[in-house]
């Protein structure tokens, strides 16, 4: 029997923030593979001539190095950090200190909580990069609800600077935008800086505290 994706995709989200936290070198981006969304961490200078070292899949588990792991077998472990610490390990990440927390990192953490608090609810949050959307039935007319998120877009035809994920839930159009740069956009309200409400007291569930009016975050379904 697998594990459902409701479980498997915040895991993923929380696994792939531990090791971008714990390492600010590492990012997470996302690809679509059999209609199948996957996320992978990597360096943020990939060593030529590797491949994807690290990709979850919300049906198979876990491929580190080219190996697969199951779900159920990552799910089998009393130790929430021992598929960190494995990773670490088997790709020569680990570093000799933790990181400092960093807006990027800072935002996939609060990804991962959100996705974890509605893990029981209907509607589970689903977070696609912005580079992605053209990929996906979401419409893009909602945007104008979003303050500041149009100056972050580049002009057509170049690379996008600061790497945005949509939040959606249940709805063609975003509930909110999470930047890499650890500010949030919200419909019609000014962009919410991360980083001042997290360094209060260093609990990601400050940051979450300032977003369930726009997103019903903690909510029910």
């Amino acid at each position: 029997m697998t594990v459902a994706a409701r479980w498997t995709v915040p895991q993923t989200w929380w696994i792939a923030s531990e090791l971008c936290r714990r390492n600010a070198s590492l990012r997470i981006r996302q690809q679509v593979e059999r209609n199948t969304a996957q996320m992978l961490v990597e360096p943020d200078s990939v060593p030529e001539g590797r491949g994807e070292l690290l990709l979850f899949d919300e049906e198979h588990g876990i491929r580190i190095d080219g190996q697969w792991t199951r779900w159920d077998d990552v799910f089998a472990s009393d130790d929430p950090h021992f598929m960190v610490k494995r990773i670490e390990a088997e790709l020569g990440w680990k570093l000799p200190a933790a990181s400092a927390t960093t807006p990027r990192s800072l935002t996939y953490r609060a990804i991962a909580r959100m996705s974890a608090l509605r893990v029981n609810d209907r509607v589970q949050p689903g977070f696609v990069p912005w580079t992605r959307l053209g990929e996906t039935p979401h419409d893009r007319s909602w945007l104008s609800l979003f303050d500041g998120v149009r100056a972050l877009l580049p002009p057509y035809g170049r690379p996008q600077q600061i790497p945005l994920w949509v939040m959606f839930l249940g709805h063609p159009r975003g509930a909110m935008v999470l930047a890499e740069n650890g500010v949030v956009y919200r419909r019609k309200r000014p962009p919410l800086p991360l980083m001042p409400r997290y360094l209060l007291r260093r609990n990601v569930d400050d940051v979450i505290a300032a977003l369930p009016g726009d997103a019903h975050i903690t909510g029910g379904s």
